[in-house]
């Protein structure tokens, strides 16, 4: 019985070895050639925010170059920025982006949602200070503060600070600490109604590609900012990313970007600033998910509560009519009517009855708008209440929310028959 074991377990070893013939093709077989990924690929990888794939490829085409006695320059820069985004993919901001909008690059300054108390953003050009048509400048609100783009001897655009005096800038400062190298192209400031907080753009080996936008505080003491820092994702990408500015008054944030833009196209994303940074939770979201976040490819996944969103698109309509008045404009508005045919302003209407019924619908418009500006305030100071007093403040809260229900009836019913006086002849 143990001998026909024996030979029973003999012969089952002996069948699962492969046999010479075999083992020697399989040993004999030549590895897989490796190759350069080409850079079209490596742009790709790092557009989509594949930084973990573009890492391990850049570095496969700088070990093959270096064997070929070949330049690798620009691997090992862009691997710098693979291995930045994978970083900063880690501690994407979680931050309500609640609208964008996609427009001519040379009508970006248009787009920015920014009331009069928070100061105005202009092109340096327009007051002198510089030839170059992208450099930009902040104007406090009391219009005697400047912080603007400028190109120093080297061609290399720098940011300075002055005071308006009789309409004239004085006490010029180069603001060397922003960019010690000296390399760096530094442009659009926009300061904080605090007169502390700086935000403006860089182009630096410190970003992700292009222009990356960086934040800096004012050390009033030792009177000069503090070394500036990244702000990361959703923010920052590696396309340029520029124009960053909260306005206050209204509680929203705007930034421009031409990711996931064409030609010569520029997009506007809206946001709701956070008072204290939180991020996503890379295993909860997953890496998908959290890649779209990170790209602003899906503004929906950064959404809470609906009502928080409808409550900050009427805030940043109002800021519009804001931008508008102040520049001797009618505030504008979208009104779609038969054919595809959109109504901007009452101007465009030769019915003094057409007239009427649009006006009606807008003033209504702009009146749900202040009440979910104010819901939206209502429900702020109900989280942060007592419980003593939230008694009487939710009482205040459902009547409001009556009211809106009210309002949007209303609303939609003006609507139709504006579209319906628009129509007839």
């Amino acid at each position: 019985m143990n001998g026909r074991f024996l030979i029973v377990t003999l012969t089952l070893l002996l069948a699962s070895v492969p046999s010479w013939a075999q083992r020697k093709k399989a040993t004999g077989r030549k590895p897989a050639k490796a190759v350069i990924m080409p850079q079209e690929d490596i742009d790709s990888l790092l557009r989509i925010y594949r930084f973990d794939v573009a890492d391990s490829a850049l570095q496969n085409n700088i070990t093959l170059k270096q064997k070929r006695k070949e330049a690798t320059l620009l691997e090992e820069q862009q691997l710098a920025h693979a291995r930045k985004g994978m970083r900063m993919l880690s501690a994407v901001e979680r931050v309500v982006v609640f609208d964008s909008l996609i427009v001519p690059a040379g009508r970006v300054l248009q787009a920015m949602a920014l009331s009069q108390e928070s100061g105005r953003i202009l092109r340096s050009k327009d007051k002198g200070l510089s030839d170059d048509p992208e450099s930009t400048l902040f104007l406090n609100e009391l219009g005697d503060q400047i912080i603007f783009a400028q190109a120093d001897t080297s061609g290399t655009n720098r940011l300075y600070s002055a005071d308006i005096v009789d309409q004239k800038a004085a006490n010029l400062r180069r603001l060397d600490e922003l960019g010690e190298d000296g390399t760096s192209e530094l442009n659009y400031p926009f300061m904080q109604a605090d007169g502390q907080t700086l935000y403006f753009s860089s182009r630096s080996e410190d970003g992700l590609g292009g222009y990356d936008i960086f934040m800096t505080r004012y050390d009033a003491d030792e009177k000069h900012f503090l070394i500036p820092e990244n702000i990361g994702m959703p923010f920052n990408s590696p396309a340029n990313d520029y124009f960053y500015c909260v306005d206050e008054t209204y509680n929203i944030g705007c930034f421009a970007t031409d990711r996931n833009t064409t030609g010569d196209s520029v997009a506007i994303y809206y946001f709701i600033p956070n008072t204290a940074r939180r991020v996503y939770n890379e295993v909860e979201v997953g890496n998908e998910a959290l890649r779209q976040l990170a790209r602003l490819t899906n503004l929906r996944l950064t959404w809470g509560e609906q009502n928080q969103v409808k409550a900050a698109r009427a805030r940043l309509a109002q800021c519009r009519n804001e931008q508008c008045e102040a520049a001797g404009n009618k505030p504008t508005f979208t009104l779609w009517v038969a054919d595809n045919r959109a109504i901007h302003s009452t101007d465009e209407l030769t019915s003094a009855e057409a007239r009427k019924a649009v006006q009606q619908w807008v003033d209504k418009k702009e009146e749900l708008a202040r009440l979910e500006a104010q819901l939206e305030a209502a429900r702020t100071r109900y989280a942060q209440a007592a419980t003593s007093e939230r008694t009487s403040m939710k009482s205040d809260i459902l009547t409001m929310e009556q009211s809106q229900e009210a309002l949007n009836q209303e609303v939609r019913k003006l609507k139709r028959l504006a579209q319906k006086a628009v129509l007839e002849p």
